[in-house]
């Protein structure tokens, strides 16, 4: 029998042709759930993170109905993780004096940006400081790590599992994220916290676009 990793809970199985399936259930603070899981012969180990998702019979009218937030809440959050990177751009750009708008050669990742622009904002001072304060908010409040979970997971997509994800970050082991919708709301609702501070931070100081009011 292979060895299972992933979430605790307690589980009945029976032997299928080739494999083996097992009935989990699971009582977590956010909530109760039940699955089956599908194991194939030929695994010495199997992590939960790793497993492939599937609604027996078919996707349901509330499978669909559940995406319609998971996938809005995704993308919210996707759009303000670019954005963020953006802003970091723009503000490396100010503080190094450069008189280009133009992000060529700003080709780096989110966490070579953040901390390129925490060394240089904290060595030159003001409007540095503003940036500093804004940087030290999203350490304390982790939101590389949130950004991550995000974009990098796999998400369950489908109703009665709760707001759930699988990840295998670099170097690390394999993780199942659970939450709920307000767990994932809150989360976007800081990405978006963090792009208003960085934005207040550039200030008036980069070429910015004004769409025309409308009535709409």
């Amino acid at each position: 029998m292979a060895d299972f990793m992933g979430n605790k809970g307690s589980s009945s199985g029976r032997q299928e042709r080739g494999a083996q399936r097992f009935n989990v259930r699971e009582e977590l603070d956010t909530g109760r759930y039940e699955y089956d899981l599908h194991l194939p012969s030929g695994f010495s180990k199997i992590h939960l993170a790793t497993a492939r998702v599937e609604r027996e019979g078919g996707d349901t009218k509330a499978d669909w109905e559940f995406r319609s937030t998971l996938y809005y809440l995704i993308g919210a959050g996707v759009v303000k993780a670019g954005q963020i990177e953006d802003a970091m751009k723009r503000l490396l750009t100010l503080i190094s004096g450069g008189k280009v708008a133009d992000f060529a050669g700003l080709d780096a990742t989110w966490t070579a940006l953040h901390n390129t622009l925490k060394k240089r904002a904290s060595r030159d001072g003001p409007p540095g400081n503003t940036v500093s304060v804004a940087l030290e908010w999203a350490e304390d409040k982790q939101i590389k790590k949130i950004r991550d979970d995000l974009i990098h997971a796999n998400w369950w997509d489908f109703s009665g599992v709760g707001v759930r994800s699988t990840r295998f970050a670099i170097r690390k082991d394999g993780t199942v994220i659970l939450g709920s919708v307000d767990d994932l709301k809150h989360h976007v609702e800081l990405l978006g916290q963090y792009e208003l501070m960085l934005d207040e931070c550039i200030g008036p100081h980069w070429p910015r676009v004004y769409l025309p009011l409308t009535s709409a």
